[in-house]
């Protein structure tokens, strides 16, 4: 198919347009480089561009005969959404919007929607699933939730056929080293250990006074490599059905405290750590009930080690 990908020069993005080049798809790739990078815009055509630009939207799905989009454009830090939650909910919801006028008028119905277990808010059972109450904690978990509400209002309408992936945290990295994780500032535990154990400065964990056996938040994790052919799947659902809501987890979870030891033990180092108080807008457990997303993803997840391993 051609594809256009939104957001493709980001840390999940990339992963993905190497996985679909791969399988034979033709790519476009557009992103603001707002967080992602020109450097891993290497697989398909690349435009930088902004999604609040519906011109150039419809420009490049005429032009490109597009017959899907697969959209991860977004910002997505909770701490920065809990700051500065304008700035979400204008490109969040709004550039989702844009978009979704742009393929209207253009006629192109297929869509993959990133979207995220912040939706759920803080879960009232240990797994989480897809009918659990969406009630997010912070700003941008809202505005994932509003994209897929504006997402779901397309399709009852028969304007859209949609898949929305929740997934959980995402770790890992390309085998090649070609793409990995990137952020500025890095928000995420596992790339900020191995930054700590190669520089030996202190790593802060943020809480250890949460409801967990051990005190420290409690999350899902799954290989970024695996999320991009759970997206390659995601395409083929869409042949046979309108609209998929399904959460992307292993179905158990690791605290905190865990992932440091599993670093540790693969990298063969100790870590300095100390405890932080706990950062605004985390829930204490998010671990996705797989049930439903093993119904149609047949394939084995990665297991946490050789995630981890993918980082030496």
């Amino acid at each position: 198919m051609k594809l256009l990908v939104t957001g493709g020069a980001g840390f999940i993005g990339s992963h993905f347009c190497l996985q679909a080049t791969g399988a034979g798809h033709e790519v476009v790739v557009l992103d603001n480089l707002s967080t992602g990078h020109r450097e891993f815009a290497q697989w398909g055509d690349f435009v930088e561009g902004d999604l609040s630009h519906k011109d150039l939207l419809i420009d490049l799905l005429q032009t490109n005969k597009i017959e899907a989009v697969v959209h991860f454009a977004a910002k997505a830090q909770v701490a920065e959404s809990v700051k500065n939650p304008e700035l979400y909910h204008t490109n969040n919801i709004g550039g989702t919007e844009c978009l979704l006028q742009a393929m209207e008028k253009c006629g192109v119905h297929r869509l993959i929607f990133s979207s995220s277990a912040a939706v759920y808010g803080q879960p009232s059972t240990e797994l989480i699933p897809e009918s659990a109450a969406l009630k997010p904690m912070n700003p941008y978990g809202e505005t994932k939730l509003q994209c897929e509400v504006n997402i779901g209002h397309q399709v009852q309408q028969k304007k859209l056929q949609a898949v929305i992936l929740r997934y959980f945290n995402v770790i890992g990295q390309d085998d090649q080293g070609r793409v990995y994780e990137k952020h500025e500032p890095e928000t995420h535990i596992v790339p900020n250990i191995v930054r700590a154990l190669e520089s030996e400065k202190p790593f802060s964990l943020y809480g250890d006074d949460y409801s967990t056996p051990d005190g420290t938040c409690i999350r899902d994790y799954v290989d970024v490599r695996d999320l991009a052919l759970v997206h390659l799947e995601a395409l083929k659902v869409l042949k046979t059905k309108d609209h998929l809501i399904s959460n992307v987890g292993r179905g158990f979870g690791y605290s905190n405290l865990e992932i440091v030891r599993k670093v540790e033990e693969v990298f063969r180092k100790k870590l300095n750590f100390q405890i932080r108080p706990r950062r605004e807008g985390d829930p204490s457990r998010l671990v996705a009930d797989s049930g439903f997303f093993k119904t149609w993803y047949k394939q084995e997840l990665r297991p946490l080690e050789q995630s981890i391993q993918s980082l030496l």
